[in-house]
């Protein structure tokens, strides 16, 4: 079975701690690609767990013995790979299997515009305990809903009118709004 499925899908397997070997975000929202990448690296494991292998850094025969072998170091071992092109299918079905002949590795595939990656999304499948991603700009009241939340983890009180025009004066732009938040939490 095909394992396509959206954001709001994927938050309730998320609220039931489900883990994947594999992880595939894509869409219109660079955002929140990058955004749901940094919190399953966070689920999976700590910063020094993570090799990242960005755009033309990427190496298919060293992401595969990396995620076959064991981390000498942590009990994790994560690979971030961000992409602006599609893979070859064989590629991606042979890091995936590589992730579950190793249950210790996890992959994540950060890709970052929306052409040719709705293909790449079919390789990911409940059957290799993997799954794709694929993500919408969100709707202001799920930007704002974002924004409340990241204000939560970061211990911001807040009033949700003053998210509301950290949001429209950023003109919807979220990686603004969390960059502001960042900041303030720094001052808090």
């Amino acid at each position: 079975m095909i394992y396509f499925m959206y954001r709001n899908e994927f938050d309730n397997h998320l609220k039931q701690n489900k883990k994947f070997n594999a992880y595939m975000f894509f869409g219109q929202s660079t955002f929140l690609v990058e955004y749901y990448a940094s919190k399953i690296l966070a689920l999976h494991g700590s910063k020094e767990d993570v090799e990242k292998l960005y755009f033309d850094d990427y190496d298919f025969k060293y992401a595969k013995d990396k995620l076959l072998q064991s981390s000498l170091f942590s009990d994790n071992n994560i690979l971030l790979i961000k992409l602006d092109k599609k893979r070859p299918k064989k590629e991606i079905m042979e890091l995936i299997e590589a992730c579950n002949t190793n249950s210790n590795s996890t992959v994540i595939f950060s890709c970052l515009g929306d052409s040719e990656f709705k293909t790449m999304g079919t390789y990911f499948s409940d059957k290799t305990n993997s799954v794709s991603i694929r993500m919408f700009s969100p709707a202001n009241h799920e930007a704002v809903k974002i924004l409340e939340n990241e204000a939560r983890t970061l211990g911001i009180n807040y009033e949700v009118s003053a998210l509301n025009h950290l949001f429209f004066m950023h003109k919807n732009d979220l990686s603004l709004c969390m960059n502001d938040l960042k900041k303030l939490a720094v001052l808090d």
